[in-house]
Parts: C-alpha cells; structure tokens; sequence
C-alpha cells in the first residue's frame, strides 16, 4: 500500500498533528510532502527500542531523504523527534504554527489541485526516478520486522509494552520514547537525573559507568562529561489528528 501510495499518480499531502509514530511515520514517509505542526507533531520510528526492525519502509526512505547519520539516529534512538527538528531535518518539508497547519495545507492541495492533471501525474512520475527506493528494497524490511516479532527478546519487550498499556490511550503512547529509554537492566545514574525542559542536557556519570554503557565521554580527572539526548517529561502530547492524508 505504501509503495502504490509514493508511485500514485495523484499528488498527496500528509499534515501532522499529534503522534505520527511507527506506521503513521511510515504513512507519513510514503507520501509526496508532509507538513507538521510546530508545536504538537511528534514523529518517530520505535521498533529497534522494543526489539524489532522496522518494516514499512523507512530504512529505505529515510537515507535518501534525510541522510544516513540523521537516518540512523531516527532509527537506532528510537526517540520522539519533535516539529521543528523534523523540519530541520528535513524529516517533514517544513513545521508550521498549529494554528496555521490547517489553512497552509488546505491553500496547497487546492492550488495543486487546480493545475493540469497530466501535468502533475508527469511530474511526479519523473520525480519518482531519482528520489524514491527501488520496490525491491521495501520488501527486505518487511520480512526483517516479521522475523524480528519472533524472537523471545522481542516478544518479552513487546509483552511488557502490551502490560504497560501501548495501544491505548495513556503513558505508554503518549510516552513512548521515555518508557522505551527507560529499559536498561542497569543504567549509569546520570540517565536517571530529571530531564531539563529543553530535552538534551549535559549529566555527570563516572567514567567506569560510561564505558560499561557504551557511551562516548570526554574524559576530565576525575569525572565524564556524558551529553545526553533525554526526553522532557513535561512536554506537552497532543492527541492523532486522524485527518492524516489528503489527496488532490
């Protein structure tokens, strides 16, 4: 469905307001533009937090579209990557102010939809060559994310997500990449102290602490100085907008 949905002849605009995680990001990644809201989208692919690979064609995309450093960091971090860094990454084509996301997309596909249809359907097809994967490299990703289900490890993180309540409305959705950080059997203290409001700050963690948890440090005498990439706990999460797609 993903691939028909890139190779339509028809142009469509995916307009984000909420989580636009897992699938959604992946929905959002198939389409021919996406616009975000500054304030409340939040994108992200999670699988590799819970064990799994992802499937729906964003280890294909996002290379292309973003780069491969960014591509793995969306990826491997399985964080939640707010409007404005998915603007910056290129993630989305641009964030808007909330109040603003409706009207711009609106006025877009309208004044898409208004120009020759054999010239747009064209267009798209010929942008298509150099810009999308090749079919054939989505349906890897499928086959690694169903073999990934199987694994006892995975069905273990996917069985403690289900108790936690994924799927329903709650914290386990509304703080995914805080619950799927969290998972480490021992972790060095500095990821335990309370986030800034800002989301990434610099903790102090021994040096011992850090090489046994794989982190990069820069060593001082006596102590590491760890920068970190932590989820704000007090952000404000706004519900899917499930007006995800619009075609013109």
């Amino acid at each position: 469905m993903l691939v028909r949905l890139s190779r339509a002849p028809v142009v469509s605009i995916a307009s984000i307001r909420g989580r636009a995680t897992g699938i959604r990001s992946e929905l959002a990644l198939a389409c021919d533009m996406c616009f975000a809201s500054r304030e409340k989208a939040i994108l992200s692919q999670w699988e590799v937090g819970a064990g799994l690979v992802p499937g729906g064609g964003p280890i294909a995309r996002l290379p292309r579209l973003i780069g491969r450093g960014r591509a793995l960091e969306v990826l491997l971090g399985a964080d939640d990557i707010r409007g404005d860094i998915a603007e910056l990454y290129g993630y989305v084509n641009r964030s808007l102010p909330d109040a603003d996301l409706d009207g711009f997309v609106d006025a877009l596909a309208t004044r898409i939809g208004s120009f020759d249809k054999q010239a747009i359907a064209d267009t798209k097809r010929l942008a298509n060559v150099p810009s999308l994967p090749p079919d054939v490299e989505i349906a890897p990703e499928w086959e690694a994310l169903m073999a990934s289900v199987g694994r006892p490890a995975s069905q273990q993180r996917i069985t403690r997500l289900m108790e936690q309540g994924f799927h329903k409305p709650g914290d386990a959705e509304n703080r995914l990449d805080t619950m799927l950080g969290n998972w480490g059997a021992e972790r060095p203290r500095c990821w335990e102290t309370p986030p800034e409001e800002s989301g990434l700050r610099t903790q102090s963690c021994s040096p011992q602490s850090a090489r046994t948890h794989g982190l990069l440090a820069t060593r001082t005498p006596r102590r590491a100085r760890v920068r970190l990439g932590v989820p704000s706990g007090s952000r404000a999460r706004a519900g899917i907008d499930h007006r995800d797609i619009r075609d013109c």
